[in-house]
């Protein structure tokens, strides 16, 4: 059987290290590795998608406005110049609306794109990695349960007790 108790300092280790020998398990079966632990870099997401949604939302409402303002005053000048084979009021006020609209979102979502682009990167300091201990102790039934009770009371952390 074995025991494994976690700790996160060195000092720790060693006061349940001597409290184990003077319960008298041998050193030879008690060993004690480090473990490093560094975060996880996490990058906040970005405003991007939200940014360009809204100003793609903006420009086509833009867009849309500059198109029916220009589709209105070219309809109501008498021999104004149209890009459309029909003088149909109508539809020529509908499709420069829609054009404004198109042209607008496709701007303005370009633009605030961009403008939700600049991701601050967090990078973790590699000279201050915390460290744990891990304490594990093999022995029979008795010398465990006395182990895995000095290692409670020294402060040993995700106590795990195997029968292999």
């Amino acid at each position: 059987m074995k025991v494994e108790a976690k700790f996160t300092s060195q000092e720790a280790v060693h006061n349940a290290q001597n409290q184990i020998q003077l319960a008298g398990i041998p050193s030879e079966q008690m060993s004690i590795r480090t473990q490093s632990y560094v975060p996880r870099t996490q990058i906040p997401e970005t405003q991007t998608v939200r940014s360009a949604s809204s100003a793609a939302i903006a420009g086509a409402v833009l867009g849309g406005l500059v198109g029916f303002f220009l589709s209105f005053v070219t309809s109501n000048i008498p021999d104004s110049v149209t890009f459309f084979g029909t003088h149909n009021s109508k539809v020529l006020t509908l499709l420069i609306t829609l054009m404004g609209s198109i042209i607008g979102a496709s701007g303005f979502g370009l633009i605030g794109a961009l403008s939700g682009i600049s991701v601050p990167k967090t990078v973790p300091n590699s000279y201050q990695t915390p460290e744990n201990y891990l304490v594990i102790v093999e022995g029979d039934e008795n010398q465990i349960e006395k182990v895995a009770e000095i290692l409670k009371q020294q402060g040993g952390q995700q106590l795990i007790m195997d029968n292999g």
